[in-house]
């Protein structure tokens, strides 16, 4: 059975839809060892909405000195859409300054995740995987992203 959303035609079928589960990674953008978390996506037609969570775990592992990717996303990302970024960051034991702003950036047609700071009245720079390395960390956020 076909469902019809604004009429009959090819164009108004709704015939993609998919939910299952994935495996985020935190790991440094050089490299080393991989931090697993938890994670749902639900995609609709070229939308995806995907969430994760990593509960106390323990990022003593990163590589020091580098930029913090979150990987292993469940679709690739749009290759024409730019600057898509999540929702509210939910953190424990993850250390922030004073005057920043932490997000992650979904570069095109990937499936990861960069991290980033913007500093209050200057620019954006990457986030650094030293804020993560620490024991019982709890990271949980969640994106509404594009695909081709």
């Amino acid at each position: 059975m076909a469902i019809y959303i604004g009429g009959t035609g090819g164009a108004n079928k709704f015939d993609d839809y998919e939910e299952g589960t994935w495996t985020p990674q935190l790991q440094a953008h050089t490299g080393g060892s991989l931090v697993g978390g938890s994670g749902r996506y639900t995609k609709i037609g070229n939308n995806v909405y995907a969430a994760w969570w990593f509960a106390n775990v323990d990022g003593t592992a990163l590589n020091a000195s580098a930029n913090i990717v979150l990987q292993g996303l469940p679709f690739t990302s749009s290759g024409t859409v730019q600057n898509q970024q999540p929702a509210q960051l939910f953190t424990h034991s993850i250390s922030f300054e004073g005057a920043q702003r932490q997000t992650f950036y979904f570069p095109t047609s990937s499936t990861y995740l960069g991290g980033y700071r913007s500093v209050s009245g200057t620019s954006w720079g990457p986030w650094g995987s030293d804020d993560f390395r620490s024991t019982g960390v709890y990271f949980m956020s969640s994106i509404t992203y594009e695909v081709s």
